[in-house]
């Protein structure tokens, strides 16, 4: 677990525990309503997701916690087949808009690259962003991460398309 203080109140960079599913669904579910265009999926969509969706999701999850409230969250998975089990996807990105330009989104992404990396067997990180988001690409792109390749016109949304990046990071 990592601590860290903004505007007084520590925050904890922490995983956390399973009973703790249904803030996870909260938060996931703002993210999706507060900033519909930054994610592939749609609030609409997740929203009907059973309970056992939610407490399976819940594993792979990093929060930042104020108050023992969750007010951001990264989700990593390894990806599971034979050949590309060597890489690790980052998604799901979210800082509520009241705490962001804090740091919080640096601390998240730091602790999930930590905790990847102590698997061994994981030699790539990859994470796909929207090209418009510019604080989160510049994000990334602090932490190491490169642009290896643009989807052109991947997401529509409201009758608009736009370009996401394909970004990556090499650990070996």
């Amino acid at each position: 677990m990592v601590r860290l203080t903004t505007e007084g109140n520590e925050v904890r960079i922490t995983a956390p525990s399973p009973d703790r599913w249904e803030d996870f669904k909260k938060l996931r579910l703002e993210s999706l309503h507060r900033d519909p265009k930054a994610f592939l999926s749609s609030y609409e969509e997740e929203a009907s997701f059973g309970d056992e969706v939610w407490q399976n999701r819940i594993k792979n999850v990093i929060f930042a916690v104020i108050r023992d409230k969750p007010v951001g969250m990264l989700t990593y998975i390894q990806r599971n087949r034979k050949k590309n089990d060597h890489v690790v996807d980052i998604f799901a990105v979210y800082v509520d808009s009241k705490h962001r330009g804090k740091g919080l989104g640096d601390r998240l992404l730091k602790e999930a690259i930590y905790r990847i990396k102590r698997n061994k067997g994981v030699s790539k990180i990859a994470l796909s962003v929207l090209a418009d988001q510019i604080p989160a690409v510049n994000l990334y792109m602090k932490h190491g991460f490169r642009v290896v390749g643009v989807l052109e016109k991947e997401l529509r949304f409201r009758g608009k398309f736009y370009d996401e990046l394909v970004m990556e990071r090499l650990l070996k």
